[in-house]
Parts: structure tokens; sequence; C-alpha cells
């Protein structure tokens, strides 16, 4: 009896060594494919307003939900550790905490405003730490070597579109139509920068017209007739896309030939409107942001739910997480030197297509220009700017526009 409890008892004992052995290679494998045994910490920092309470605690929420789907092996099974912290809106208490995270050993710290992001991007550059904007930029333009954030609403897109005129359309005449309220100048901006680009480019803008109504855009149907033009941009923010809609209308009751260029955030949501549903003229507009990539993009339709928690953002959040991780594994660790020079210089399939950071760190990424026909949305093709000098773009508009 002894020697056969004295048999089980050793059988037991090499199956637990056995399966602890087993366990103890598997970790360690894990361990070593990203170069960490612990979580990868990532210190978000918050920023909670009169104007950004809700939206604000969507993006936490769509930051949370980006990570829980990498923890849960969907990706690459780099496991995050995301540190929450709130400035309060308060710049000063921003550093406070991004120093704190510094000295507790986060390597890579995500503001949500912009503001602070330019308030801490000296923090970075000192101590070697990288910042990560997860969502778009704002105007972000003076920034260092540990610094990288996605594009942001109004440049790429409008720049973008001035591209897509003069080398794609082959257009070198544009009559431009810009929403103008006292209260939003981001029409203007748009518009100055189409103007600048295209002319930059070898086109000439013939006619720039403010509107704050439809009816503005009736005044000028004649002058557009006779004038040369072979394209109507149209450009607006926000609530300057319903006006925008009403104006293709009438532009297609007016029997005027000229294509329609829609540059702008919301534009994405046109082919949506009934009132479009009938329009047989040419609109070109570009779908922000795209999935281009199918491997990227059926892990997001899967896995990555859309719903009232979530913000405008998400996707964009998602996307920046995505290349985060692939650039961490990589690295095999949050090792910032290489992380930096990883993002720098290589490029990463994501949910966008292959994309690119520049030398100041925005994300150059491919739009897909899309047409509307009988109210359905057909995607062209993609256009992806040259990584080029842009700084004088940024310039024309810095510090302009209040964002988060």
């Amino acid at each position: 009896m002894k020697k056969r409890y004295a048999y089980f008892l050793t059988v037991f004992l090499i199956v637990v060594s056995l399966v602890a052995i087993n366990l103890y290679i598997k970790d360690s494998f894990t361990a070593l494919v990203i170069g960490t045994e612990k979580p990868i910490k990532i210190g978000v920092i918050l920023t909670t307003n009169e104007h950004y309470a809700d939206i604000i605690q969507k993006i936490k929420t769509d930051i949370q939900r980006s990570v829980d789907l990498i923890n849960a092996d969907t990706l690459d099974g780099i496991e995050f550790e995301i540190i929450y912290e709130n400035d309060q809106d308060n710049l000063s208490a921003a550093k406070e905490i991004a120093t704190k995270m510094i000295s507790n050993g986060v390597k890579i710290i995500a503001p949500i405003s912009w503001k602070t992001f330019v308030e801490l991007y000296p923090i970075s550059e000192n101590n070697g730490v990288l910042l990560f904007f997860p969502t778009t930029s704002g105007h972000i333009y003076d920034t260092g070597k540990y610094t990288f954030r996605d594009r942001d609403f109004i440049i790429g897109p409008t720049l973008t579109m001035a591209d897509v005129a003069r080398n794609k359309l082959n257009l070198s005449d544009v009559f431009v139509f810009y929403s103008d309220y006292p209260d939003d100048k981001r029409g203007k901006m748009s518009k100055d920068l189409f103007k600048t680009r295209f002319e930059d480019l070898g086109g000439k803008v013939s006619r720039e017209v403010p509107f704050a109504s439809p009816e503005d855009f009736s005044n000028y149907v004649d002058e557009i007739k006779n004038s040369e033009s072979k394209a109507i941009l149209f450009t607006g923010v926000g609530r300057a896309t319903t006006q925008i809609i009403s104006m293709i209308v009438l532009a297609e009751q007016y029997n005027l030939n000229q294509t329609i260029l829609l540059s702008g955030p919301n534009i994405d949501k046109l082919p949506e409107s009934t009132k479009l549903s009938s329009i047989s003229r040419k609109v070109i507009f570009i779908s922000y942001p795209t999935l281009a990539n199918p491997k990227r993009k059926e892990v997001y339709s899967k896995y990555a739910r859309e719903d009232n928690e979530t913000s405008i953002f998400f996707k964009e959040i998602f996307g920046m997480m995505d290349i985060l991780t692939q650039a961490i594994k990589n690295c095999k660790g949050d090792d910032t030197e290489c992380l930096q020079k990883e993002l720098h210089e290589n490029e990463f399939n994501s949910i966008f297509g292959k994309v690119r950071f520049s030398s100041n760190g925005l994300i150059i990424r491919p739009f897909m220009i899309a047409t509307i026909e009988g109210g359905v949305s057909i995607n062209l093709y993609e256009y992806s700017i040259v990584d080029s000098d842009m700084s004088k773009y940024y310039d024309m508009v810095k510090s302009e526009i209040p964002m988060l």
C-alpha cells in the first residue's frame, strides 16, 4: 500500500512539475517576444472642463476598449496597463502628473488635450519619454523626436483635396464657397489652406465666397455659369454640412456643370442624406478615415464596438493603438529610443492601410477619395500626400482653432 501511494505521489509530482515547467516556458516565451515580463504602461492624461466632460469620458471608453482588445490577444498579444489621470484643464497640473508618471516608470504618455500635448513635449524630450497623441491632433507643430500624433480634422483632408483636384482631376480653376460664422472660422481656414496648396501646385482659385446660409450660394449662380471654373469647392465644418448639402441640391437645380468638391469633417456622412439621392452630377469627397487594410479592418469590424459610449475619435484611437502595438512588438518592449526610431523609419499596416510618420511625428496615411451616385457612396481610389515639408501650411493656421 505504501509503495502504491509512493508511486502515485511520484507520478503526481512529476505531472505537476511538467505543468509548471510548461507554464514557465510559455510565460518566459511571451515575455521574450515583447522583451518585458511586465505589462507596458501607458499614462493617459485626461482633460475635463465644462465643454468637454462628455466627450472625454467617451474617449476614455475608446482607449479602454482598444486596450481590452489588445490585451485579449486578438491582435499581437501585448498587454497594456493604462494609468488614468485628469489634469482638470490645468496645464501646471498636467506637468506635475507627467513628471510623477515618469518617476513611476511610465515611458509612454498619451495626453488627450492638444494643449496638454504642446505643454508636455519639452518634458518628453528632456526625459526621452514617448508622447503619443491617439486622437486627432488639433494644431500641434513644434514637436521633437519622441512625439507622434494622428492627423488633424482640417489640414490633412484639405491639403489632400487640393492635391486631388490638381494632380488627379487636372483642374486648373476652382470656385470656392466656405462657411463663415462669427463663432467658427474653420471654414475660412480650410479655404485658405486649399487655395495656398492648390496655387502652389499651379492651379487658380477664381473666387472665394463666404456663406452663412444656402441663399448666399444663389446670389452667385450667374457668375459661376460665366466663369472658367470647372469645379466648385464647398468647405466647412460641423453645422456647415447641412448647408453644403442644400447648396449641392441648388447646384443641381440651377443646372450648373461644375464638378462638386467637398472638404471638411462630417463630409463622409453625406451619402446618408436623402436630399442627395437624386443628384446626377459628380460629387467628389474624402471618406475619412479609410479602413483600407483587410486584416485590421476585419479585426476592427468584429471586435471594436461603436455605440453611444464611444466618441467620434474611436477609429483614430483604435488605429493609433494598433500602430503603437506593432512598434512595441518590433522593439520587444517599450524602450523609447527603439520606439521613436521604429515609428520614424518604418511603414505600418494599420486599419487605415499602410501608414508612416513624417519627420515631425504627424501620421501620413491614405484618404479614400469617393463619389456619390444615386445617393450611394462609391470609393474611387486612395490618395496620400507625399511626405514633404508642410511647415508653411501649418504656420498659416497655427493656434487659430480651439480644440480639445
